[in-house]
């Protein structure tokens, strides 16, 4: 469940369409049958309008991520396949912490990224942040106070680890990177 880009601009049949992304991913047109002849026509009167919308929409998302997360200490100790380790309020609590900076953040971001998230089987809570299918940003928040960050930028990968103290600013750096 995520959003994305409000100004994502696809082409059918030869057309340029401004669309949007709700919750269920579902694809939406902002502007019902308008056609876009020049990309440039996105910086429309419109613009700050739909963008407003984009980002209260995402920040309904991201509090009922962070009620999912609420739950995740809650599940029962071998929850995948016979084994898993449910994560600690610890690993939730940062993912959380994590999610409202991104919230509270969320107009300096060039296009909103879809949000994958879930627990880990050895404890913790696993954050992906996607701008398109070769771009995105996967987060493992493991109970032990580890961070990971693995960063693909156009079907490349890289990885690196990260304090609680700097998981915010390497989150912003790192999906900088990959939404330019």
């Amino acid at each position: 469940m995520g959003i994305s880009s409000f100004a994502d601009i696809d082409t059918h049949n030869g057309k340029k369409y401004l669309f949007h992304y709700i919750d269920n991913d579902t694809q939406v047109s902002v502007f019902p049958n308008t056609y876009l002849s020049r990309t440039d026509q996105i910086e429309s009167k419109h613009l700050p309008e739909i963008w407003r919308a984009s980002i209260d929409r995402f920040k309904q998302v991201i509090t009922k991520r962070k009620n999912y997360l609420d739950n995740l200490p809650s599940l029962s100790e071998g929850w995948i396949s016979g084994e898993g380790k449910a994560p600690t309020a610890s690993s939730t609590e940062i993912a959380k912490h994590l999610l409202s900076c991104i919230s509270n953040n969320a107009q300096w971001f060039k296009g909103l990224p879809k949000i994958v998230m879930g627990p880990l089987p050895l404890g913790g809570v696993a954050i992906e942040f996607h701008k398109d299918e070769d771009n995105a940003l996967f987060i493992s928040i493991s109970d032990d106070g580890c961070i990971e960050l693995d960063v693909e930028k156009n079907g490349y990968f890289f990885e690196t680890i990260t304090s609680h103290q700097n998981l915010f600013s390497s989150v912003i750096e790192k999906y900088g990177a990959i939404s330019r």
